[in-house]
């Protein structure tokens, strides 16, 4: 189907894009365990499929006749960017891939951060929208609508945890662990430079 290779290739240069999920899926990945990563996949996954049936229902589009509805979920989105960004810099080099499991809370902390990070994104449900209306609109067949939300989340969940493995290769660890309290500190950066384009973006819509 046509369609669905055009979705899929969309999405996979969508997500190749440095974004929030990268950032997040590359802190996480340098970890103790992979655990934590495989979790912030799982959470972006739920995040995407979600937005992916919105758009798929008709649902996504009643946020058009909104548009400050999509202004305070970028805004939402930023917040939520930012305590990342909080948390990463108060991490004291957290980063060591060692034996030692991820404390319980590391684990809620990274499926909360791909899924909430994702679920606040804007930008993820009108680039939803945008293709679900062109590629499968509502006069195609429910089941290759269905079917393409289905491609979608196999898609993001194969690339990302594809990247969480190169990203743990014996070959960084040594660089990690040297580097690991200066990599968390970048990363957090990183967020909240991200928060803050969030937060200028939505800006002007809620102050018009």
């Amino acid at each position: 189907m046509p369609e669905l290779l055009s979705l899929a290739l969309i999405v996979l240069l969508a997500m190749l894009s440095p974004g929030p999920d990268m950032v997040l899926l590359t802190r996480f990945s340098l970890g103790p365990t992979p655990r934590q990563a495989d979790l912030c996949v799982a959470g972006i996954v739920l995040g995407i499929s979600a937005h992916s049936l919105f758009a798929l229902t008709g649902l996504a589009a009643l946020t058009q006749l909104h548009p400050q509805a999509l202004a305070a979920m970028t805004v939402l989105g930023a917040l939520w960017l930012s305590y990342l960004a909080y948390h990463a810099l108060q991490s004291q080099g957290a980063l060591r891939l060692s034996s030692v499991d991820a404390p319980k809370a590391g684990l809620t902390l990274a499926f909360l951060a791909g899924l909430l990070s994702n679920l606040l994104n804007a930008k993820v449900l009108l680039m939803m929208v945008a293709l679900f209306t062109e590629l499968l609109p509502p006069t195609a067949p429910l089941g290759q609508r269905l079917l393409g939300v289905l491609v979608l989340g196999i898609e993001v969940a194969a690339v990302w945890l594809l990247f969480v493995r190169l990203i743990r290769r014996p070959a960084l660890r040594h660089a990690i662990e040297r580097y690991g309290s200066w990599l968390d500190r970048a990363f957090g950066a990183l967020l909240l430079v991200l928060a803050v384009l969030f937060m200028l973006s939505a800006l002007p819509t809620l102050l018009a």
